[in-house]
């Protein structure tokens, strides 16, 4: 070979070069005699006044080695070629330059690809092993290759995913999900990809636990970390299978990909102790510590024990992140939680006992089909006492309106087991319940109360167990039942006077309305059922005495416990278009608001002050136009979202990002906890006998994937899944190497502990060994002793 030509200290190509075999993908560079051209690495390099050395330090680099096993090891081009095509296109390097490299509309990717799959002898053979070993052992039929096989491999995978998805969706359990599977080869015998559909229990276990669950929360975590702000909700339940108190997180967000705002399910931690440091602990470590630079709220219930958490939270943001970072913002403790424990408090206060009543009614003939039977029997009706919650107080109003309806039915039936002398068989404390809730003529009553009642509150209750962004809805709403209860015990000139309704010393008799003075009204059952009973008058001013003492109670409890205590859930409702839209309040009020709003998130540091007076002047001038107004009139929230109208007239109109920015702030505060609190029935539907944690928060979140999605059918089955997907054996196998380990060690630990405790009891054996040999010694010289003493006397 002969050397390399030097001119002026450089060294120029020599066409030589392309006859070696190690340098099949080097090329002269056209115009530039000192420099090569790398086609595989598409990188140009001088020569220098190295030579022929240049050319081998690019060929062994680590970037060309790597590249190079890449395309080896890969199916690349070959798939997309027949053999015959194949074996054509492996001209040689000296050939001169491929189709690939003189189409300028191939893209430069691309080129690189053809380029080495064209000239790359070992790729060829590389691929002619892997289409070896896709052929039946000891069989003669070629195993598929080309793009349909690559297809169909893809396709096979995502009918995997696909049942997955979907024995997660349904609950149906991975072993069931197993053996149904291996029936379809025999229910479509001509369908290829059910004839290579291969899912057991394990794998469908891995799939789930190292594959789709890990993939869902990491698209979770990609759209939280985008987003400008973070919510944080947390709630516990008992899971009955591990005997752990289960405490789930979700996280909302806003989501670019879609301009709304998004909750989804996050991850679960499993204590055995809730006090308010474990529920920290717990807190900090399942969230991301990313998050909590931008955590803008924490939604949560209303035990004592997680305000604690709360006020520990801030303490630990403070102290760890910069002084200049925002801090949380609290508007107080679910919405929802708070209402259900107000009426539940009223309903105890009044002292009717109307929730054992209920309780008493739907046990006593749960699972007994002979007092069932004697039931339909004496009273001529199939129509039971519905089932009470203690918990759920949404649809009591229908438990109650039941029992008022089957009340003539108990009568007969009661009477008819007095009179066949069956009172024997049915004597319990619910059936005495009953009875002596039957003798009271005031029964009636006190449930059409009780149901009236909770009628008013049902339809706030229902409207916001919603994952809508409603928190700009939550005071005027909350405004509006507290009006409504306030109206009936609380005098008109009282409510007139105080705007405010936290004004309203509801303490002081004197701005209440008597018992006899109080109207019931408002309910035509309530007042129909009194006119009807058989009370004394006496017992009539008691009843309604009673039902100010229920009303009071809740009132003062909303009062006390719900977001209508905080300056923030008065202030977001400016964004409340009912409430722009409304000519009683006018401008005055928006602007009173927003200014509310705004300071709290000055003093919480997620605005600046120059950013306020911006908006302040922006968002004035925007909802004081007649085409805002109008819009807002007529928005409704039933069918469209909040996050959709917003963002809608904000791009319209180019508002600024600083407008932008508050508007999501306000959407994303948390209106309450329903979701988390949806999330416990599908704990129950997941959890199954020795379940592992980390497989119930897989399925946790593949679950809520799907549903995010809009079920299976909208699911996108994208390249990133399924690589995940084929990664989870992989991924399988390594935590059960790591779990074999940590039980090695456990039992190294045990056996270390076993000798040390043997080592011990050896040691107290032989202490006590020697301390009774003392003791020997002693007593015989302490009888030498006394006899020399002896003696001596």
């Amino acid at each position: 070979m002969p050397p390399s030509r030097k001119i002026a200290g450089k060294t120029t190509f020599q066409d030589d070069w392309l006859q070696v075999p190690e340098f099949k993908f080097i090329r002269r560079k056209e115009g530039d005699p000192y420099s090569a051209h790398c086609s595989l690495c598409m990188k140009t390099f001088g020569l220098s006044n190295m030579g022929r050395q240049a050319v081998v330090s690019h060929v062994e680099g680590k970037k060309h080695t790597g590249k190079f096993k890449n395309c080896t090891g890969s199916y690349g081009m070959q798939l997309f070629t027949t053999q015959k095509e194949k074996e054509s296109s492996a001209l040689p390097a000296s050939a001169g330059p491929t189709a690939a490299e003189t189409d300028p509309g191939v893209a430069t990717a691309d080129r690189a690809t053809l380029n080495s799959a064209a000239t790359s002898g070992e790729l060829t053979a590389a691929s002619g092993e892997l289409t070896a070993s896709l052929r039946p052992a000891g069989g003669t039929t070629e195993a598929p290759h080309g793009l349909s096989h690559w297809i169909q491999r893809e396709e096979v995978t995502r009918a995997e995913i696909i049942w997955c998805l979907a024995s997660v969706l349904h609950h149906v359990s991975q072993s069931a999900a197993g053996q149904c599977i291996s029936l379809l080869p025999f229910m479509l015998p001509d369908s290829q990809i059910a004839s290579k559909l291969q899912l057991g229990r394990t794998k469908i276990g891995y799939v789930i636990n190292h594959g789709l669950g890990p993939f869902f929360h990491d698209v979770v975590v990609r759209k939280a970390m985008e987003s400008d702000f973070v919510t944080a909700f947390f709630d516990e339940s008992l899971n009955k299978s591990s005997q752990n108190t289960q405490m789930d997180f979700a996280i909302g967000f806003w989501d670019n990909e879609t301009n709304r705002f998004s909750v989804r399910y996050f991850s679960s931690a499993f204590l055995g102790h809730t006090t308010a440091e474990d529920l920290l602990d717990a807190f900090l470590k399942q969230l991301k510590p990313a998050f909590f630079k931008k955590l803008l709220n924490v939604s949560m219930d209303g035990p004592n024990v997680n305000l604690k958490l709360i006020k520990d939270l801030e303490v630990e943001m403070k102290a760890k992140n910069h002084p200049e970072d925002p801090l949380f913002l609290y508007m107080g403790s679910c919405g929802l939680h708070v209402v259900n424990g107000g009426f539940k408090t009223g309903a105890k206060s009044a002292g009717w006992g109307i929730v054992n009543v209920l309780r008493s009614m739907y046990n006593f003939f749960k699972n007994v089909p002979s007092r069932r039977h004697d039931y339909i029997v004496f009273s001529k009706s199939k129509n039971f006492p519905l089932k009470f919650c203690a918990v759920r107080w949404l649809h009591n109003a229908a438990v109650a309106e039941r029992a008022i309806a089957i009340l003539p039915n108990l009568e007969k039936y009661v009477e008819g087991v007095r009179k066949a002398k069956k009172e024997k068989n049915v004597t319990t404390p619910s059936y005495e319940t009953i009875k002596t809730a039957l003798k009271d003529n005031l029964l009636t009553s006190k449930l059409a109360f009780f149901a009236s009642i909770a009628n008013m509150l049902e339809p706030f209750l229902t409207e916001f167990q919603s994952d809508k962004p409603m928190a700009p809805f939550l005071f005027c709403s909350l405004e509006g039942v507290l009006t409504d209860l306030m109206k009936i015990f609380v005098k008109k000139k009282v409510l007139a006077e105080n705007n405010d309704l936290h004004k309203v010393d509801l303490s002081d008799d004197k701005n209440l309305i008597t018992a006899k003075d109080i109207s019931l009204s408002f309910s035509f059952s309530v007042k129909d059922a009194l006119m009807k009973s058989k009370a004394t008058e006496l017992e009539k001013l008691q009843f309604k005495n009673d039902c100010r003492t229920f009303l009071k109670s809740l009132c003062t409890k909303l009062l006390e416990k719900s977001p209508l205590a905080y300056g923030l859930c008065r202030g977001i409702s400016c964004l409340d278009p009912g409430l722009i839209g409304s000519r009683q309040r006018g401008s005055t009020t928006i602007s009173v608001r927003l200014r509310l709003a705004l300071s709290q998130f000055v003093e919480r540091k997620w605005l600046s002050s120059r950013q306020c007076d911006q908006i302040t002047k922006e968002f004035l001038d925007l909802v004081g136009t007649r085409a805002i107004h109008d819009e807002c009139k007529d928005f409704d929230r039933r069918v469209k979202r909040l996050d959709d109208f917003w963002m809608q007239i904000l791009s319209e109109k180019r508002c600024s990002q600083d407008l932008k920015l508050f508007v999501k702030l306000c959407l994303g505060l948390s209106h309450g906890n329903a979701s988390l609190e949806r999330g416990f029935s599908v704990n129950r539907e997941v959890e199954v006998e020795n379940q592992k944690n980390d497989s119930l928060v897989a399925q946790r979140q593949v679950y809520d994937g799907v549903m995010a999605a809009g079920g299976i059918q909208s699911v996108k089955i994208t390249k990133e899944m399924i690589s995940k997907v084929r990664l989870s054996r992989s991924e399988y196998m390594s935590s059960l190497e790591e779990r074999r380990r940590e039980s090695e060690k456990t039992d190294q630990e045990r056996l270390k502990n076993k000798r040390l405790t043997d080592q011990i009891h050896e040691l107290q054996e032989k202490r006590r060994k020697v301390t009774a040999d003392l003791e020997k010694q002693k007593s015989s010289i302490d009888d030498e002793i006394a006899i020399l003493c002896a003696q001596k006397t």
